[in-house]
């Protein structure tokens, strides 16, 4: 797959066109051509006609890229993805953008001079761009809009949620706690939420910095979909190797009211015995089997709960053990989603795929939505059957595995 963002000037020079900053793969000189062609096309498809070219299909190709404002995002790919899709991640590669530097600084500065030059500005952000693309193809969360928690049983989770809100200072607007790309707690004002387009985006930007590891760490974010226009001053602090303390203000002079949060924070954790415990579970449990179910025949399932938009899923076992396999089963469930959330297709609520590799079971209702991997032996009714003792099996592990109750204040 290739990705890349191109710069033009459509709304401002007529005709006028920059060149990709940012690519998975490529050269750079054959790129510019091919985004100088896109560049042309769309100022054809859009201006005489107000119209929009969304994607072309080319043989196994798949070329999309969607025109925002003065950005052209582009996808070249042959992996078997959806237009939709591609389109998706596409979107979440600009939000990427739009957290670095915000859509207020983007738009003026295309607004203001002809030639500006967004690589440069966006220079030495190329880890969390690529953080991002090498995330977009293989992660759940991106095709389920939703995010993961770090299994916790809610008495555990309740409580360090209440060290998170009794610790805050007037000037905190969200505090999390979180493991890798997993949630612990999250606590926040009743009047704000945030999306899950904005924690995939926050927790991409904290650990594709390795820096963020060392010390403790004041460094400016946008929330793309909260405010796209703003940032917020993120304090951020391992407290355990595994364990990241993260900590939202509007106010730029708040780092050492932050600080002293996070010592209290961290000194209530340790006296109720708390620390040590998440690390452990962090270090024991982080990836938890399907064999748990016990249930006969059962390789695998994603469960996502559409009220909270969070998910959650075993690790991925034998067989989906290389990472050939792996990626076979996630663009199984990507197909399978695909069909189930087609536009016009409100109809379709349960599907069933086959194949010699494995038997994939989903069904979609207004509460969650269920996918799960079989053995190619299981017959659709044994399936039924199984997926029956699944789901209640997620009923009476569901406060464990989703956070249900976040902290408000």
């Amino acid at each position: 797959t290739v990705w890349w963002v191109t710069v033009t000037y459509l709304q401002h020079r007529e005709g006028d066109t920059g060149g990709p900053f940012v690519f998975s793969s490529g050269v750079y000189d054959a790129m510019s051509v091919l985004m100088a062609i896109m560049g042309a096309i769309t100022a054809f498809t859009r201006q005489p006609r107000d119209d929009t070219l969304n994607y072309v299909v080319d043989g196994g190709w798949v070329l999309v890229y969607k025109l925002k404002g003065s950005t052209i995002k582009g996808c070249d790919a042959r992996t078997g993805e959806s237009p939709r899709y591609l389109s998706m991640q596409l979107e979440y590669l600009y939000l990427t953008i739009v957290s670095n530097l915000t859509q207020t600084v983007i738009t003026h500065g295309f607004a203001s001079r002809g030639g500006f030059d967004l690589a440069r500005v966006l220079a030495g952000t190329g880890k969390h761009m690529h953080g991002m693309i090498s995330l977009l193809g293989s992660d759940m969360s991106f095709l389920l809009n939703g995010y993961q928690c770090l299994r916790l049983p809610p008495k555990k989770r309740a409580e360090v949620a209440s060290v998170l809100k009794s610790a805050r200072p007037p000037s905190l607007t969200f505090g999390m706690l979180m493991s890798r790309n997993k949630m612990l707690t999250l606590a926040r004002p009743s009047e704000h939420l945030l999306l899950p387009a904005d924690l995939l985006v926050l927790m991409n930007y904290i650990h594709s910095s390795e820096s963020f590891r060392n010390s403790e760490t004041w460094a400016p974010v946008c929330l793309p979909t909260f405010n796209p226009s703003g940032h917020f001053h993120a304090y951020v602090c391992y407290i355990r190797p595994e364990l990241c303390l993260v900590l939202l203000t509007t106010q730029q002079t708040e780092f050492y009211a932050m600080a002293a949060c996070r010592q209290e924070i961290e000194k209530a954790l340790v006296s109720r015995d708390l620390l040590n415990e998440l690390a452990n579970r962090v270090e024991r449990e982080f990836d938890w089997t399907v064999a748990e179910c016990q249930i006969p025949d059962l390789y695998h399932f994603v469960y996502f709960s559409v009220k909270e938009q969070q998910y959650a899923m075993p690790r991925f076992d034998t067989p989906y053990v290389s990472k050939v396999s792996h990626q076979r089963l996630f663009r199984l469930y990507q197909h399978i989603h695909s069909h189930i959330h087609r536009p016009g297709n409100s109809m379709l609520r349960q599907y069933f795929y086959q194949s010699q590799s494995e038997v994939i079971f989903t069904i979609v209702t207004k509460e969650y939505e269920l996918h799960a991997a079989f053995s190619p032996l299981v017959t659709k009714r044994l399936a039924f059957e199984a997926f029956g003792r699944l789901r209640k099996w997620i009923v009476k592990e569901h406060d464990s595995l989703i956070m249900t109750k976040a902290p408000l204040w």
